[in-house]
């Protein structure tokens, strides 16, 4: 009787196994688009144990300040109600500033860091800031609020 049940153990794991071993599945945004439902099949017995990781596309708005005192891109549109994040891929600590926006108003940056600035608001509105390095503007750009 040991022996039956041993068996019909050993049965159940081999079904199991092989009935959980299929494919993973996947969400439905990504039926639409087989590429990135192919990208996130396991590959082996090993990666299957692990859930795949979904990655979403970001609408949101990166500005770097660079080395170069210029800031990429110089020219950004967001839409009402919308940050950008300002990244200071700099050695230097830096003071964003705008004369016509407030949003840059606590946007202070230590050489490496990032932060958000204010929700940018009303839609048809223009932002310019710039980083003050006397006696020149460094790291320009502009915000179009659509």
């Amino acid at each position: 009787m040991a022996m039956k049940s041993l068996g019909f153990a050993g049965i159940g794991i081999a079904v199991l196994t092989i009935g959980c071993g299929g494919t993973t599945p996947v969400a439905p945004s990504q039926l639409s688009n087989p590429g990135a439902a192919a990208a996130q099949l396991p590959t082996s017995t090993e990666a299957s144990a692990v859930a795949p990781r979904l990655t979403t596309l970001s609408t949101e708005v990166v500005v770097t300040l660079e080395p170069d005192r210029t800031a990429s891109p110089p020219v950004v549109g967001v839409a009402a109600g919308q940050t950008i994040l300002m990244v200071n891929n700099t050695s230097q600590y830096v003071l964003v500033r705008s004369y016509n926006c407030s949003q840059f108003s606590a946007m202070q940056l230590a050489p490496g860091a990032a932060k958000h600035t204010m929700p940018f608001n009303p839609s048809g509105k223009r932002c310019d800031y710039f980083v003050w390095d006397y006696p020149q503007k460094i790291h320009q750009g502009q915000v179009n609020v659509y």
